[in-house]
C-alpha cells in the first residue's frame, strides 16, 4: 500500500488495522502539521521526527517491527528514466529519442513484447515489459513448463478456458513455433491446436486438465468422437493429470503427457511419417 497522506491511515481504525497487518513500513518526509500523530502511531523518537520532516527526497525510516533503521532509495539510472515526474526531465528525455519514420511508438513495441503470445516466462522480463503485460490483461499463473518447473509466467487467459488451460496452449505453441508458423487455434469444437509437420500432416491436438471429464463427459464424447473422425490417428489428447489416464483412454486416442511434448514435436518435425512415429512413440501407458 503507498500513501501520500498518512493522517489518512493514523486518523481512523481502519487505517490502524491496515497498519496492523504490514511486514513493514517506508516512511519518507513528513508535514509538520501531521507528524506528532505519526510519531505516536510509530513511536518515533525526537531525532527521527526532525528527521523525518527535512529528509530528502527517496530518503526516510524502514520499520521492520521494533526496528528503525534511516535509508536512502537510489533508483538506477534506467529505473529514474521510468519514474521521473519532473519536468525537465521528461523534456530531456523526449529531445534526446531519435524521431522515427514511423510516427509514434506503440507502448508494446517499445518494449519488444508480441500482444498476440499467449505465454511469457516472468523470470528476465524487465519492469516495462511487466507493466505492458499486466496492462493488456494478462495474469501471472504459477505452474510447471513442458520440462521443468513449477515456474512463473503471465498468462492471457483465453475466456472460458481455465488459466491453466490456456498456459498450456501457449506453451505448446511456443514449442510448435520452432520449427513451423503454420499452426492454427480454436476453442470451439474444433481441436485446440492443429498444425501441418515436417511431411505436410495436418497434427491435432486437445490439451485436457482432467478437471471437467465428469462434469462435461457428454462433450467431450461428442468432441472426440468428431476429431477422430475428422484426424484419426493424426489426433492426441495432451494430458496434464496422469492420474486421469483412464477416464480418457475409452476415447481411443493416443495421449501425451506435458514431459513427452518436446520429443513428440522433435519426431514430427524429423521427416518421418506420423503412422510410423506412433510405432515407435513411447505414449502414457499403464
Amino acid at each position: 500500500m503507498i500513501t501520500q497522506d498518512v493522517a489518512d491511515l493514523v486518523d481512523s481504525k481502519a487505517g490502524h488495522a491496515v497498519l496492523a497487518n504490514t511486514s513493514y513500513t517506508f516512511l519518507l518526509r513528513q508535514k509538520p502539521a501531521v507528524i506528532n500523530n505519526v510519531s505516536k502511531t510509530f513511536n518515533l523518537s525526537q531525532a527521527e521526527k526532525e528527521y523525518l520532516m527535512t529528509a530528502k527526497q527517496g530518503s526516510g525510516i524502514l520499520i521492520l517491527e521494533n526496528e528503525h533503521q534511516e535509508i536512502t532509495v537510489i533508483a538506477s539510472e534506467a529505473e529514474h528514466k521510468l519514474i521521473t515526474t519532473n519536468p525537465e526531465e521528461m523534456s530531456k528525455q523526449t529531445e534526446q529519442e531519435e524521431p522515427k519514420p514511423t510516427g509514434i511508438i506503440k507502448e508494446d513495441e517499445k518494449a519488444n513484447i508480441d500482444l498476440s503470445k499467449l505465454v511469457y516466462e516472468a523470470k528476465g522480463l524487465t519492469i516495462l515489459q511487466t507493466n505492458v503485460l499486466n496492462n493488456h490483461g494478462y495474469i501471472i499463473k504459477k505452474g510447471h513448463g513442458l520440462s521443468s518447473g513449477p515456474h512463473t509466467y503471465f498468462v492471457k487467459q483465453r475466456h472460458p478456458e481455465s488459466t491453466e488451460h490456456t498456459l498450456l496452449v501457449g506453451l505448446i505453441i511456443e514449442e510448435i513455433k520452432k520449427y513451423t508458423t503454420e499452426i492454427q487455434t480454436y476453442q470451439t469444437k474444433k481441436p485446440d491446436i492443429i498444425f501441418t509437420n515436417k511431411v505436410g500432416q495436418e497434427i491435432a491436438l486437445e490439451i485436457e486438465t482432467g478437471k471437467w471429464s465428469e462434469i462435461h463427459k457428454e462433450r467431450l464424447e461428442e468432441k472426440f468422437i468428431q476429431i477422430k473422425k475428422e484426424y484419426g490417428d493424426r489426433c492426441y489428447i495432451i494430458l496434464t493429470n496422469t492420474h486421469k489416464f483412464f477416464s480418457y483412454k475409452k476415447y481411443d486416442l493416443k495421449i501425451i503427457g506435458r514431459n513427452q511434448i518436446e520429443e513428440f514435436m522433435r519426431l514430427q518435425f524429423s521427416g518421418q511419417k506420423n503412422s510410423d512415429i506412433g510405432k515407435t512413440f513411447n505414449f502414457i501407458d499403464y
